[in-house]
């Protein structure tokens, strides 16, 4: 009887929204904007959505997902669905970072998280790695932008699944994704 009752309650917490994880869009982060206005996490209520992608200049597998972050923050934008590049650490300058942009023609809001305060508060592991979060404060998928590159090294020809694209299409619909999470491939993040 333990074990049935034991499997109830991991069913339970997997599919209970209460389980699910919220950020406190009350506090503060101090991130460096890169092109962009302050941000704070009490502006993402305003959107119907906000995806988090962390990111890096140097990451191989980051700038071979610029085309398809691009195409998608174009594409939700109509849908108050806003964009965000954060940068973890200080590695990069903020002219490395505009001029990565420039380059891979992101105009989506960037910022440096010189201390890695959105890195902890969202867990993030890994560059890219996407996080749709609700308006409010709900983190309603995370993990992989899609399933080009199955492990570093492994990238395949034909991508079948488009994670981040289904979130976001779940959220228009008012649906939870069908997958609310995938492990992120990506360069590690480095937290100090």
């Amino acid at each position: 009887m333990k074990v049935s009752i034991c499997a109830v309650f991991v069913i339970f917490i997997s599919f209970n929204p209460l389980f699910a994880q919220q950020i406190d869009l009350n506090a503060k982060v101090n991130l460096v904007a890169l092109n962009a206005k302050k941000f704070t996490l009490s502006q993402l209520r305003k959107n119907t959505a906000s995806v988090v992608i962390f990111f890096s200049p140097e990451c191989p597998i980051c700038t071979q997902m610029t085309k398809s972050v691009r195409e998608m923050a174009d594409s939700f934008s109509s849908r108050n669905i806003k964009f965000y590049l954060i940068y973890p650490g200080k590695y990069y300058s903020r002219s490395h970072i505009r001029k990565f942009q420039k380059e891979y023609l992101l105009k989506i809001d960037g910022f440096r998280d010189d201390n890695s305060e959105l890195v902890k508060i969202l867990g993030a592991k890994v560059t890219p790695q996407a996080f749709v979060i609700d308006a409010r404060g709900e983190v309603i998928y995370s993990g992989k932008i899609d399933n080009w590159f199955e492990d570093i090294g492994k990238r395949r020809t034909i991508i079948t699944e488009f994670y981040l694209q289904d979130a976001l299409n779940s959220v228009i619909r008012h649906r939870e994704p069908a997958i609310k999470e995938t492990k992120p491939v990506g360069c590690f993040i480095d937290i100090h």
